[in-house]
């Protein structure tokens, strides 16, 4: 997927302080830190509260922007996206 699907999936969701450009990198990030962590079952949880930690994300945002990045981005973890 691209940049734009990325951006698709989170529509007007994420938070108002990031623009494009770094909501695209924030993305990139996930799966990139999903891609060097193990056990991959637990990073998705990883990474949503580090998300939420370092702000500017609510809980919501930050799920929303993990599942968008993994949908848009690394797809080959979707497996380990937890039944919502």
């Amino acid at each position: 997927m691209s940049d734009a699907n990325f951006l698709g999936l989170i529509g007007n969701e994420g938070p108002a302080a990031l623009d494009d450009p770094a909501l695209i990198r924030v993305g990139h990030v996930v799966c990139d830190q999903i891609d060097k962590g193990f056990p991959k079952a637990s990073m998705y949880r990883i990474e949503v509260d580090a998300l939420v930690i370092a702000g500017p994300f609510t809980e919501y945002q930050a799920t929303l922007v993990v599942t968008a990045a993994i949908g848009a981005y690394c797809p080959r973890f979707t497996k380990y996206l937890p039944d919502i």
